[in-house]
Parts: structure tokens; sequence; C-alpha cells
């Protein structure tokens, strides 16, 4: 079995130096998309609660006032 000398560690840990970065930056952008999407879909949620509301209100005043 060959010994590794201390310069094979240093390029082995370069390289899972880069590899951890690049996962860093992976990660990253996966949570700005996430975070994203969450507003997203609070804005779509609103809108839905909003047209909901406003269909009710119309019904009960159509009832009570229409006739």
């Amino acid at each position: 079995m060959t010994e590794l000398t201390s310069h094979d560690h240093g390029e082995r840990i370069g390289r899972l130096e880069g590899i951890i970065e690049q996962i860093n930056e992976r990660l990253n952008n996966i949570t700005r998309r996430l975070d994203s999407l969450e507003i997203n879909h609070r804005r779509d949620f609103r809108w839905l609660i909003g047209l909901q509301l406003a269909t009710w209100a119309t019904i009960v005043g159509l009832r009570l006032f229409g006739g």
C-alpha cells in the first residue's frame, strides 16, 4: 500500500473544499427558489381568499336586498 504524502492530502482536501463550495452554492440557490415559490404561493392564496369573500358578499347581498 502506498503512503500518501502531505502534498496528496493537500490536493484531496482542496478538491473536497471545492466540492463543498459548489454544494453550498447549490443549496443557496435552492433556498432562494423555495423562498420565491413561498412568496408566490402566499400571493395566490390571498387572491383566492379575496375572490371567495367577494363572492360570498355578493350572494349575501343579493339574498338580502335583491329579492
